[in-house]
């Protein structure tokens, strides 16, 4: 597992103040995706100058989870703690099990990003040391999700309802991104049953942020004609997630109506990376 960045002090990856971990590699090739540096398995980002290490051992996931001790109180004061995130964590579920087994032991909450494009052994792995996973959803039909991230949703939603069965707390995140899928955004919200395991829905809205990383990558970003629903856009969405009880927000907002949890309700307010400098962008 290549780690590409340890995010501290971020607002955006889960509950309360967190650290979060960017691992290389996802199996889905998104066509906005704001993280290109984290989508091949191999390779280098060092034009961010970003933490790079290759994690294999017991005493590496001692030394990294050291680090992520480092802001320990805020995670207590907050009811945060660490995330991993991406790419996706879970191509890597023994060293994120490694990791979370650690963490655990500490005190510490983990959870886990991902698309949901894994063998269910994978988050059989990870679950028992797991408190919370952020799982994205992108499309409700399958056609519309292969046209827009080159894979197949069927896993996903296999993987989605085994989670929902099990118990698993959820945050669900799903991107909105204009002239990709906000025409079926309500077919997708649909597809979202009232479990108590839900703790909310997060939506977020379509962003330029990663556009300069294409060109010091050499790659094409091929989501140029996307655009930024206005809030408007999400209120019968919003209405209909509310109609069946699920908690919902905005990233960066917390609508009044939707008796989210502040803690939930978190904007892009992170302070600067590990790294020197870069801030993260989901």
């Amino acid at each position: 597992m290549i780690i590409t960045n340890i995010q501290r002090m971020s607002l955006d990856d889960g509950p309360g103040i967190r650290t979060t971990v960017f691992v290389k590699g996802c199996p889905l090739h998104c066509l906005w995706c704001h993280n290109p540096e984290c989508v091949d398995r191999e390779g280098t980002v060092q034009f961010y100058g970003y933490f790079k290490k290759v994690f294999l051992y017991q005493d590496e996931a001692e030394e990294l989870c050291k680090r992520l001790q480092r802001d320990r109180p805020l995670y207590e004061a907050t009811g945060g703690g660490v995330t991993i995130s991406g790419g996706e964590p879970l191509l890597y579920p023994e060293a994120v099990s490694r990791i979370g087994t650690i963490l655990k032991r500490e005190g510490i909450s983990l959870a886990v990003d991902t698309c949901g494009f894994v063998p269910w052994q994978n988050f059989e792995q990870v679950l028992p040391v797991t408190e919370l996973v952020l799982y994205d959803l992108k499309a409700a039909g399958e056609q519309r999700h292969r046209e827009l991230t080159g894979k197949s949703n069927v896993l996903i939603w296999e993987n989605f309802h085994r989670l929902l069965e099990e118990g698993t707390e959820l945050l669900i995140r799903i991107p909105v991104i204009g002239g990709a899928n906000e025409n079926e955004l309500m077919e997708l919200v649909g597809k979202i049953p009232a479990r108590a395991n839900i703790k909310a829905v997060e939506f977020l809205p379509y962003h330029r942020y990663g556009v300069g990383k294409y060109e010091k990558l050499g790659k094409v970003y091929r989501g140029a004609a996307f655009w930024t629903p206005t809030k408007e856009y999400f209120r019968e969405v919003v209405g209909l997630l509310e109609d069946k009880g699920i908690r919902c927000f905005i990233q960066g907002e917390m609508p009044s109506d939707t008796g989210a949890d502040p803690l939930l309700c978190h904007g892009r307010r992170n302070l600067p990376a590990e790294d020197g400098g870069r801030s993260r962008i989901p």
